[in-house]
């Protein structure tokens, strides 16, 4: 049985190289600054989850989101020369923009955060799952209506249309596919919150609710398998234009320039530790 997570499947589709030094050789920066976009993405999905948490029902303040937000923000860019200050207070305010466009339902719903699901997916000539699946969606939560169902959302900070993810990242519905399995007199659904941090837009995107029909399920099983199954395949590399963000485009240069690729994987990167 081979046992992973959608996290790993998706970066093995995107990356067959970054898969390799990420899960097989677990290299991690040494000098990790972080990018300031993804530090603002960071900080935002950081206030909704621990706030919906840590005070469920309760629709935070100005203040609420601009102290949770600071929080993020210096734990994420302590690695700068400055501690962070100077883009702490950079990005705070787009941070605590976005943060006001969260809907006031968001917050006074209650939310599973970041809680552990399994799913088994496929099945061997002797009956036992192909794939075993861990993943821990960032929100979801229970509703009791007419008809029971269960609805997982998704922070994006940017003015992309909702529709761009559901349709090209399938890590959502992996955890809806999981869900489905573990609640299955239950419907599943899920939605994408686009949120960005920007000046401009007055709230947030209008979001659709999608369903996991069983149609959906079926692809989404299939996906699964397949991904898993390039697992076991020799990594190759897949050139693109995200690769200008990837943590390990350091060694892809080398490697595509002619250069010491060894070299510089010793001196940029260390092996992550089983206990980190």
């Amino acid at each position: 049985m081979i046992r992973t997570s959608p996290s790993e499947l998706v970066l093995r589709d995107d990356c067959g190289r970054a898969h390799e030094f990420k899960y097989r050789q677990k290299l991690r920066l040494k000098d990790e600054k972080r990018s300031p976009t993804l530090a603002s993405g960071t900080a935002v999905h950081y206030v909704v989850e621990t706030w919906c948490r840590d005070y469920s029902g309760i629709v935070p303040g100005g203040d609420d989101l601009e102290a949770r937000g600071r929080e993020c923000l210096i734990d994420e860019f302590k690695a700068d020369e400055d501690g962070g200050g100077r883009n702490v207070k950079k990005f705070l305010p787009g941070v605590v923009r976005a943060l006001k466009r969260v809907p006031a339902w968001v917050w006074q719903e209650e939310w599973y955060v970041e809680t552990d699901v399994v799913g088994r997916f496929g099945r061997s000539q002797e009956g036992v799952a192909v794939v075993e699946l861990h993943g821990r969606p960032d929100m979801w939560r229970l509703i009791d209506d007419e008809a029971p169902s269960v609805e997982i959302i998704d922070v994006k900070t940017t003015d992309h249309q909702q529709l761009d993810y559901v349709l090209w990242t399938p890590q959502i519905r992996m955890y809806a596919a999981c869900l489905q399995q573990a609640m299955s007199d239950r419907l599943i659904t899920y939605r994408y919150l686009c949120v960005p941090t920007g000046v401009r837009g007055e709230g947030a995107a209008e979001t659709t609710l999608f369903v996991l029909t069983r149609e959906a399920y079926d692809v989404t099983e299939i996906e699964i398998l397949n991904y898993a199954k390039a697992l076991g395949e020799p990594a190759q590399a897949r050139y693109a234009r995200r690769c200008a963000y990837c943590d390990y485009a350091p060694i892809c240069t080398a490697i595509i320039t002619g250069a010491e690729a060894a070299g510089i994987t010793e001196e940029l990167y260390i092996v992550k530790k089983k206990e980190e």
